[in-house]
């Protein structure tokens, strides 16, 4: 016999198999490149480091022996991520089949297996820092329900542990407090402030002055548009009907995500009307404001860095927001025809989320070839940073220079593979090698014996002319010169320099075609 149990387990072992699959090819993301690069000098330092404002502390501590183990073979860090999406899916299940009819709970749950909208906590290791984050989070609040001794260490150790993974376990803390506070459980107000002191203290000691995460404390005003706006995210992204057939990745909100917020809201306060806040709704509703508000001030000044729709913001999202819509509904069992109904819905949301997956790994994918090729090119040139040298993590391209120098394995395209890209990409990566040396025109007097080339590579003290000068351009990787170099005066002898790329030479070309070789 089936039940929901094992429909969501056969569910979950489709799951896995589809993302393992879908997502061949895809490789590390900027914050996994950002952890490999600092773990061959991991200390405790290193570990309790802000990553974008946040401690990341578990990510670093398990990343370093993975990468002991497996080197840079990346589908074991794949597979941990898709198996923390899993357990998140599981958790959510077990906390709302105590609270609905568990066929209701099911099938959620199963749109949440095959949800497209997130693909960097699908399809890689970022889905074990933040994903991690929700499941001890909800792990959380299936121990205080215990009511228990063992209960509430459980629950305790859950919060320091998730705020250790990641932030987003932080608005479970304050809806936990508020079960004890709601109950006037003041004794066991330990549970919570142990997490939160810890928390304090590592905001208080940590060095903030190199990362890149920021706060706008004045952007606690937008709250209630940012609510707003995230849920019709969620809601078009779990539904489906927000699919973007423009052919951008991921979902929309513009066509129904407004419509849907206002749906929600308003069979929330219908809801609530009809059955009270109860403390578990009012803990819910408080983890969403808390997650919601965090997002806002992270959100930047302003100039559109963040949005409430952003793709990384929609797996974290659509949980809590489950968590509300499952505390609200209560236990009376839907009738046949309204499962009916629902199931139908469930199955058209994880068609298309299957299509939005497809699309999310397509972009993972590419995002990983932009990666590689660069790193690939620095190794070119021989810009890369040694494993006995500090990586500069000022810029990606500084992170990538020490991934291509990382003794975990090689990372990057050899010169072949960075001749088998797109024509268009070769040539961003000529400009990216032009930029990691001198490249300079300087005039000279001509040698004996100046004659015209079509085809003209730039050595050691390499002196060309153009009757007619013109603008002077360079290409290596590129079939098509693209770099340029600077302007030739009509008939004077010029030296060119460019960057030294060990058994590889620079062509060049100038625009009228003209151009002669001297000496």
């Amino acid at each position: 016999m089936i039940t929901p149990g094992r429909a969501l387990a056969i569910a979950m072992a489709a799951s896995a198999a589809l993302i393992l699959w879908m997502g061949h090819g895809v490789g590390f993301s900027g914050d996994e490149i950002v952890f490999v690069v600092s773990s061959p000098h991991l200390d405790l330092g290193t570990v309790l480091e802000p990553h974008g404002g946040h401690l990341l502390a578990l990510t670093r501590l398990l990343y370093k022996p993975m990468l002991d183990v497996f080197g840079l073979d990346y589908l074991p860090f794949r597979i941990l991520s898709v198996l923390t999406v899993l357990l998140c899916v599981w958790l959510l299940f077990v906390w709302a089949r105590r609270r609905v009819d568990p066929w209701l709970a099911l099938l959620p749950c199963l749109v949440l297996l095959f949800f497209g909208a997130d693909p960097l906590h699908t399809f890689q290791g970022n889905g074990f820092t933040v994903m991690l984050s929700v499941a001890l989070g909800i792990a959380a609040l299936i121990a205080i329900e215990r009511d228990d001794r063992r209960g509430d260490i459980a629950c305790c150790v859950f919060l320091v542990l998730g705020i250790a993974a990641y932030s987003v376990s932080i608005p479970f803390v304050f809806g936990v407090a508020l079960l004890l506070a709601w109950k006037r459980q003041w004794r066991r107000a330990w549970i919570v402030v142990i997490p939160l002191a810890l928390y304090a203290l590592w905001r208080l000691t940590a060095d903030f002055s190199g990362d890149s995460g920021g706060l706008d404390l004045t952007n606690l005003l937008l709250v209630p548009s940012w609510s707003f706006q995230a849920i019709g995210e969620y809601l078009a992204a779990l539904s489906g009907l927000g699919y973007d057939f423009t052919g951008a990745a991921g979902v929309s909100q513009d066509p129904v995500g407004p419509a849907l917020a206002v749906a929600a809201l308003a069979a929330l306060a219908f809801g609530v009307n009809r059955r009270g806040v109860g403390p578990t709704v009012a803990a819910v509703g408080l983890i969403a404001l808390v997650l919601w508000a965090m997002q806002a001030v992270a959100a930047g000044d302003g100039s559109g860095l963040r949005l409430p729709g952003d793709p990384r913001y929609q797996y974290p999202g659509a949980f809590v927001l489950l968590l509300i819509a499952f505390a609200v509904i209560g236990p009376a069992r839907p009738s046949p025809r309204t499962m009916a109904i629902l199931a139908v819905a469930t199955g058209a949301a994880v068609a298309v989320n299957i299509m939005v997956l497809r699309d999310g790994a397509d972009d993972a994918r590419a995002t990983t070839v932009t990666g590689e090729s660069i790193a690939g090119a620095l190794k070119l040139a021989g810009a890369v940073t040694q494993p006995d040298q500090a990586p500069d993590l000022s810029s990606s391209v500084g992170a990538l220079a020490a991934m291509a120098g990382s003794p975990y394995g090689d990372y990057g395209y050899d010169y072949e593979g960075l001749r088998e890209l797109p024509e268009p990409k070769r040539q961003d990566l000529d400009q990216l090698l032009s930029n990691a040396g001198r490249v300079r025109l300087a005039p000279t007097t001509a040698g004996a014996g100046c004659r015209l080339a079509s085809d003209v590579t730039v050595g050691p003290g390499t002196v060309v002319r153009s009757p007619r000068g013109g603008a002077l351009s360079a290409g290596l990787l590129a079939d098509t010169e693209t770099v340029q170099v600077g302007n030739l005066e009509p008939g004077r002898a010029t030296s060119v320099t460019l960057p030294e790329v060990p058994g590889h030479e620079w062509t060049i070309a100038v625009a009228g075609g003209d151009l002669e070789v001297c000496g």
